[in-house]
């Protein structure tokens, strides 16, 4: 009866233990993270062989101005626009580029924010106000049309 009480916690011990270190493993792989293969070393020969893919940047953020964001393929486009245009490629620098795209973006974001919201029925009573003063300077509708 010992033998067997020992024998059983002898087997619920390793159980705990091997339990642990499945946990532990688990714990040290992130959920989220994708890491990319580790390079794998061939035995016989000191090459490395190289991963599956190979990191490219697709687009980049040059410049944020309020609301309005300047990629870096925007500057590409505008310049490709400005070269197809017939403007030279000595006169127009990338620095200079973006200067200018984000004053216009600065002056868009700047009319925005200046900007007066005017309801249609303020628009349609000014606009009826000024055919009122027209037709009284000439005297009838029809005139005014003329």
């Amino acid at each position: 009866m010992i033998k067997t009480w020992k024998n059983n916690i002898i087997f619920l011990l390793a159980g705990l233990v091997s339990f642990g270190m499945v946990a532990q493993e688990r714990d040290s792989i992130p959920d989220t993270q994708i890491e990319p293969p580790e390079p794998v070393y061939k035995a016989d020969s000191s090459k490395v062989s190289k991963p599956a893919y190979k990191r490219v940047k697709v687009d980049g953020i040059a410049a944020v101005i309020g609301d309005y964001v300047i990629l870096d393929s925007d500057i590409e486009k505008t310049l490709i626009d400005l070269r197809n245009q017939g403007a030279s490629p000595q006169d127009i620098t990338r620095c200079g580029l973006l200067g200018k795209l984000m004053e216009d973006r600065m002056y868009a974001h700047q009319a925005v924010q200046d900007s007066l919201l005017v309801s249609d029925d303020e628009v349609n009573a000014t606009s009826d106000r000024q055919i009122q003063q027209l037709i009284q300077q000439v005297g009838s509708m029809e005139k005014v049309l003329e």
